[in-house]
């Protein structure tokens, strides 16, 4: 992040993003929301080589897919563009096992 003349990651997104997130502390995990009504998220720590590559100023990066889409899952996307998205704190009583677990929540908001 700290070199700005080049790209940190570049993220393959289905669709036309209206609006993104990195997940709080969970700095490897991105998120976006799109006007098709999708919501996706990458894993960032997934190794390099499981993803296309491109070149980009003379370097070469992964062109990195989504790890999760709510288009593959039958009716759970949006039927509306999402206008918003956050990350929010889960609701676990044990907050330990939620951390142990890495549970993350995901919040949208559709136009």
């Amino acid at each position: 992040l700290h070199h700005s003349h080049s790209p940190w990651q570049l993220l393959r997104c289905i669709g036309i993003p209206t609006c993104t997130v990195f997940c709080g502390p969970k700095t490897y995990l991105a998120a976006a929301a799109t006007s098709e009504g999708s919501v996706q998220l990458w894993d960032l720590r997934e190794p390099a080589s499981h993803h296309d590559a491109v070149d980009v100023l003379e370097e070469r990066f992964a062109l990195r897919s989504p790890s999760y889409t709510s288009d593959a899952v039958l009716g759970a996307h949006h039927t509306t563009s999402v206008s918003a998205i956050s990350i929010v704190p889960t609701n676990s009583e044990d907050q330990d096992i939620a951390a142990e677990r890495q549970d993350v929540a995901v919040a949208t908001l559709d136009v």
